[in-house]
């Protein structure tokens, strides 16, 4: 997906993080901060950290702040 795609689409759903899938697996998530250091043609695997910081749903809410400290991101997946 192009910079400018992904970040109309998370505007108009009022998202600020994205999932980047590939081959039907998430191998990155996108800040849409991120997005506007891209030129819009360029596609989002180019500022996306991978790969993708994940956790289980039964885990502690201090350890997802833990991973995200440890991994300087913003957010991780369930």
């Amino acid at each position: 997906m192009l910079a400018a795609d992904a970040a109309e689409f998370a505007e108009e759903h009022g998202i600020h993080h994205l999932p980047v899938v590939s081959s039907g697996r998430v191998v990155g998530v996108v800040c849409t901060c991120d997005l506007h250091e891209l030129e819009p043609d360029r596609p989002v695997s180019g500022v996306m950290p991978a790969p993708a910081v994940t956790i289980d749903g039964a885990a502690p809410y201090g350890t997802a702040l833990e991973l995200m400290s440890e991994h300087k991101v913003g957010s991780v997946l369930v």
